[in-house]
């Protein structure tokens, strides 16, 4: 950039700062106008305000104080009517509550109740009866007097053998011993 485009740029910002400085003069001006016919309004206000008739003030006072009282008695009913309103909601509420609290009671013992027949149920399901256990006791004798015949007589190997960890009782079969109908295979010869 040669000096003189410098200096013409500095030209520029100077007349730019000249031009700034010439509106804010005048801006300066304008709210000193502003101020000044601002404290005029405020004192010709004043003015008129200290010739109002007291006649005037009066009627102005009567009136407002009419308005006031009216204005109060409309809000005493309006209080009143919300008290009103504010009582009936308590007592709904409190009858409400109660309902809600014999309900939940109710609903409880229900439960309680419910969860007794229900366990009750299971264990009478669950319970075998004498007949059936008198069975269960006659079958577990007649196979151990079997098992016993049968040791008796040599022709069974019985030993308790585990099986996915529980004992189990089982007997050894001849390893060549043929099928028969029915899953029979011979027992060895001892």
């Amino acid at each position: 950039m040669s000096p003189d485009e410098r200096w013409d740029q500095v030209d520029q910002v100077a007349d730019i700062f000249h031009n700034a400085i010439h509106q804010a003069i005048a801006l300066q001006s304008a709210a000193q106008r502003s101020n000044e016919q601002s404290a005029n309004a405020a004192a010709l206000l004043r003015e008129l305000g200290q010739k109002l008739p007291a006649d005037l003030a009066a009627a102005v006072n009567a009136r407002l104080e009419a308005a006031a009282k009216s204005a109060a008695e409309q809000m005493v009913q309006k209080w009143s009517a919300a008290d009103a309103a504010a009582a009936s909601a308590a007592a709904v509420y409190r009858n409400a509550e109660s309902r809600f609290t014999w309900k939940l009671v109710a609903c409880l013992i229900s439960s309680v109740v419910a969860i007794g027949i229900v366990f009750s149920t299971w264990i009478f399901c669950l319970t075998p009866t004498e007949a059936t256990l008198h069975a269960r006791r006659e079958e577990h004798r007649f196979l151990v007097s079997e098992i016993e015949r049968l040791r008796g007589v040599g022709l069974v190997d019985i030993a308790q053998c585990d099986h996915y960890g529980h004992l189990k009782p089982c007997v050894r079969v001849a390893p060549s011993s043929p099928d028969f109908k029915g899953g029979y295979k011979l027992l060895p010869a001892k």
